[in-house]
């Protein structure tokens, strides 16, 4: 698994420590990724090894080679506890992963739940698992997943946000805009 995100409260790291201790008796060989830097860096570190969980989790810091990491993995993850656009899942999308995130505002129109990954309530603990066993354990349904989750979110690509805003200005301005 992967998680690219900003450590700082709204995106709930804990959860994902908490649920590393379930799922690697579970999954073989077991391992998230978590990429970014943030003020509560530290503190999520300092619990993931206070737990026990370090053996599940390594933290990358932040990183300019996402199109690498991302194919080294097999879901992409997100335990926000509100989201806007979440541009980490999309790019994780792209590069052929389901992902698993919170049932929030961005997810909820990025993900189609059971198509492209899946949504689960915040802090959903039994989901969570529920949901990355499901894929873990039928790997042709990962794989589809991923295809379906690359295909809906071309429509997220900046070229094509780009042109529907020049669509949006264009009628509402009465001007022409070549993009």
């Amino acid at each position: 698994m992967i998680y690219v995100a900003e450590f700082t409260y709204g995106k709930n790291h804990k959860f994902l420590v908490d649920a590393s201790i379930v799922l690697a008796n579970k999954v073989k060989d077991f391992k998230i990724l978590f990429v970014g830097r943030g003020v509560l860096k530290n503190t999520v570190q300092k619990y993931t090894n206070s737990i026990g969980a370090n053996k599940y989790i390594d933290f990358l810091d932040f990183r300019f080679d996402l199109d690498r990491l991302f194919p080294m993995c097999d879901v992409g993850v997100s335990s926000s506890r509100r989201e806007g656009m979440p541009l980490s899942l999309a790019e994780a999308m792209l590069c052929n992963l389901p992902v698993i995130a919170t049932q929030d505002r961005g997810h909820r129109e990025l993900v189609i739940h059971g198509e492209t990954g899946f949504l689960f309530k915040q802090n959903d603990l039994g989901d969570f698992v529920k949901y990355t066993l499901d894929l873990y354990e039928n790997s042709q349904k990962k794989i589809d997943m991923g295809k379906a989750a690359n295909v809906h979110a071309q429509k997220f690509r900046l070229e094509k946000s780009l042109k529907k805003m020049a669509d949006i200005y264009e009628e509402m301005l009465n001007i022409n805009i070549n993009i």
